[in-house]
């Protein structure tokens, strides 16, 4: 089995450069610091969120069909200077949640004081519940249903504002509203009206006041990575990740300062071969 995994990740690395994916530019006014590759089944553990500590980055990976309601999740822990996996759980939703609430998909998570923030869906859209985890075990520690009018569509990802004690999330599709919950019992606390629409956001994450959006967008290898002011509403552009070759689907963002001078990180998954976590610094 060993030599198989071996194999396989040699030949998806082969394929992944003749294709271009490792090439990645970038626009604006940041610059690649250096990228981080998984494939073969360590990407299954890393496909949809991307959160960090000072010490680790965590991520969660959902492999789940929507109609069905059949699909397995994780959630895993790596060394952050290394990028080995030190801790998984391979059974983060309980069965008895995917039974009675068809939960089956974890999108993009954030880190506050401990616990993992993580969102989760499932077969019906409108029924949405953010989990709380454990960031030392990854083990369950409560979740609490945020289902509402305004997440008919799911619940694809959520950041947290832990100084102030709040966290935002959105619809998939095109929206110019964001949600803020409490973090205290995340109930609905109010909105944030935004200077324009957006769409397809995969990930967030709060660096000094602001809040970081990853936006994937359809058919395309240029994604986007969004700035909004979540006291004014205001929406920029923060930077353009190209990834060369064909397309790839722009997941989590996590918003962290390392020593190697890298500041933004995000995922980038190629369904077929894998993913790679590109990690940018914010001068040029």
């Amino acid at each position: 089995m060993e030599k198989f995994i071996s194999f396989f990740t040699t030949l998806s690395l082969i394929f992944s450069y003749l294709l271009g994916f490792s090439a990645p530019s970038v626009d604006g006014n940041v610059k690649i610091a250096g990228k981080d590759s998984l494939v073969g089944i360590s990407a299954l553990y890393a496909g949809q969120g991307l959160t960090a500590d000072e010490d680790y980055y965590y991520t969660s990976g959902s492999v789940f069909n929507q109609k069905s309601g059949i699909g397995v999740q994780f959630l895993a822990k790596w060394d952050a200077n290394t990028f080995k996996m030190v801790k998984m759980n391979l059974a983060p939703i309980p069965r008895k949640n995917k039974k009675d609430f068809g939960s089956g998909h974890i999108g993009g998570i954030s880190y506050y004081d401990g616990v993992i923030y993580a969102p989760v869906e499932g077969t019906d859209y409108s029924i949405n519940f953010v989990y709380l985890y454990d960031a030392d075990d990854l083990s369950l520690i409560k979740y609490y249903d945020v289902s509402c009018d305004a997440l008919d569509d799911g619940i694809p990802w959520i950041a947290v504002d832990g100084k102030n004690g709040f966290a935002y999330c959105s619809r998939w599709g095109s929206t110019s509203t964001l949600l803020r919950f409490r973090l205290d019992d995340m109930s609905l606390d109010g909105t944030v009206q935004l200077s324009e629409e957006i769409s397809r956001i995969q990930g967030g994450e709060f660096y000094n006041g602001k809040l970081y959006l990853s936006k994937d967008e359809s058919h395309s290898t240029e994604e986007k990575v969004l700035c909004v002011d979540v006291e004014t509403g205001e929406v920029q552009t923060a930077f353009i990740p190209q990834m060369t070759g064909y397309d790839n689907e722009a997941e989590d963002i996590t918003v962290y300062p390392r020593d190697d001078g890298s500041l933004f990180h995000i995922l980038n998954y190629d369904k077929l071969l894998g993913l790679n976590i590109m990690h940018y610094s914010n001068e040029k």
